[in-house]
Order: C-alpha cells, then sequence, then structure tokens
C-alpha cells in the first residue's frame, strides 16, 4: 500500500491511525504529503502530513493593535512662571498642557525643572533657604495631582522636579515620573549647582534610581 493509499483510507475512516485520525476529527485540513520529513523512521517510512487548521477567531486586522510602535512622542512643555493665588490655580495651568499634549497622543509630557517654584508667588517671604522648604507642604497634592492627571489623560508625564524635605530634614531637588497605570518613581538629583546648594541647601541625591 502506497502512502497516499493509506492517507485516503484514513481519511475515508477505513483505517485509524493514531495521529492523523486524530487531526482529522479536530478538523484540521491535510494540505500535502511531505516525503523524506524523518527518514530514520520505520513506522512512518520517513514521511509526514502537512496539515493545517482554520482558527475561527483569527483576526487579521486585530494584529494591527499588536504592533509595537518604534516612536515615542515627548511634548516639552514652555512654561510661563506666572503669579498664581493658589495651588489649584497652578494645577490648572498644568492641566492645560497635558489635556493639549494628550490630544497628540504624546507618550510622555515634560514639565521644566523646579516650576512649583511658582507656588512662592503666594507664600510668604522669607530668606531664600526658608521659602522654598515651604513648597514640602504641597508635596502630597502635587503627587495626587499628577498622578491622576496621568491616569486621566492615559499619558506618562515628567513633572519637572520638586523641592522637598524629606525624613532626614534635607532637602532635595526630585525628579518625579508619574505613569500612566497611576504608579510614579522619583529620581533625586545627584549633581546640585553651586546656587542650589549656597541659597537653598539643596542635597544631592545618592544613586540613579
Amino acid at each position: 500500500m502506497s502512502v497516499k493509499e493509506y492517507v485516503r483510507q484514513v481519511m475515508d475512516k477505513k483505517l485509524f491511525d493514531p495521529v492523523l485520525t486524530t487531526q482529522l476529527a479536530n478538523e484540521f485540513k491535510l494540505k500535502r504529503i511531505i516525503k523524506d520529513y524523518l527518514p530514520g523512521d520505520k513506522e512512518s517510512g520517513g514521511y509526514a502530513t502537512y496539515m493545517e487548521w482554520v482558527n475561527l477567531d483569527y483576526d487579521p486586522a486585530g494584529l494591527n493593535a499588536l504592533r509595537i510602535n518604534p516612536y515615542v512622542r515627548v511634548c516639552a512643555v514652555q512654561y510661563r512662571m506666572r503669579l498664581v493665588k493658589n495651588f489649584d490655580e497652578f494645577a490648572h495651568h498644568c492641566e492645560y498642557f497635558i489635556d493639549v499634549a494628550s490630544d497628540y497622543k504624546s507618550d510622555f509630557v515634560l514639565f521644566p525643572e523646579m516650576f512649583t517654584m511658582q507656588l512662592l508667588s503666594f507664600l510668604p517671604n522669607g530668606r531664600p533657604g526658608r521659602a522654598v522648604r515651604q513648597l514640602t507642604a504641597f508635596t502630597e497634592q502635587y503627587i495626587q495631582f499628577f498622578s491622576s492627571m496621568a491616569v486621566k489623560y492615559n499619558t506618562n508625564i515628567i513633572a519637572g522636579s520638586h523641592l522637598t524635605v524629606e525624613d532626614d530634614d534635607a532637602l532635595y531637588n526630585i525628579s518625579f515620573l508619574f505613569r500612566r497605570d497611576g504608579t510614579y518613581e522619583k529620581q533625586y538629583k545627584l549633581h546640585i549647582t553651586p546656587h542650589e546648594r549656597k541659597w537653598w541647601g539643596v542635597k544631592p541625591g545618592k544613586k540613579v534610581e
């Protein structure tokens, strides 16, 4: 009996083959017979069958959604430092830029370094070192606001940097990354400028996070 005859009888259910019969029962389609596929296999005579199974759930158009975009769009905000009356007004200005960046499908929105200095415009005046330490009072609001904006507008926000007093009572210049999933990370500035150290007493971070 030739290989073709054997396969035909299996397809006609006159013979039982432990592999081919099972595949045919599961609606696999025979495409062709492959010769010398496994020459050393005596039972198959070195032959194999090329089978195809049609997946009814397969959607070629859906593959486009899985393709990774090789490009990253970054929106760098040209932020105008103006007088504000409270944190809400500051947040309103920030949301405007985030909204525009989101319309352009930006992957990242980048705000300037130390742009939260704008909050000093409605705080009491004082010596530079003491004045900037007042910004710590807004750290929690700052984090909550930008976390919510990243989720709301489905974009990642690098919210400039913010001067914050940590548990060791030292002042740090910290950059925050707010992800679109609501999580965030922070990086302490490592190389402090002479003016940051002299006028505000900013301490450097110790490592790249």
